[in-house]
């Protein structure tokens, strides 16, 4: 699919569940690349959950795994993650584990039917957001702090 499809799709589904004319001004006013149609995905990440404008499967579909991946995005996945700062999204039926270790903050988002652990370690700050029927199990050591969110 040529991304100027991609962009009218998705934009278009946005717009009719409720994408607010500020974004559609400032945002998302023009052709967006790959990355940046992630990057979207992942700052109105409460609006992407409630409207699920950009459904697994199809974000499976028509996204690069590189691209996905490039912005720590894993669909229907066996993941082992030595993490980084920022953030982690787990979609459909990913299953694995993430490390975090040393001083680094991170927000992980795990949704759909996805298990995946959490290892914080050396200092890591965590914030795990649990939707839908996901699970995992978390796991730190004194120096860590890892918050759970279940939605």
């Amino acid at each position: 699919m040529e991304i100027s499809e991609l962009n009218r799709i998705l934009r278009n589904k946005a717009v009719k569940t409720g994408l607010c004319e500020e974004w559609q001004q400032t945002v998302w006013n023009r052709e967006l690349s790959y990355g940046e149609l992630l990057d979207i995905f992942i700052r109105g990440f409460d609006f992407s959950v409630k409207y699920d404008w950009l459904d697994y499967d199809f974000c499976k579909e028509v996204f690069p795994q590189e691209e996905l991946h490039g912005h720590h995005i894993y669909v229907d996945e066996d993941v082992d993650i030595e993490g980084e700062s920022g953030y982690y999204v787990f979609l459909g039926d990913c299953r694995g584990r993430l490390v975090l270790d040393g001083l680094k903050a991170t927000t992980v988002y795990i949704r759909h039917t996805s298990h995946v652990d959490i290892v914080a370690t050396g200092g890591a700050r965590v914030s795990v957001r649990y939707y839908d029927g996901s699970t995992g199990n978390v796991h730190s050591d004194e120096f860590s702090r890892v918050k759970q969110i279940n939605h």
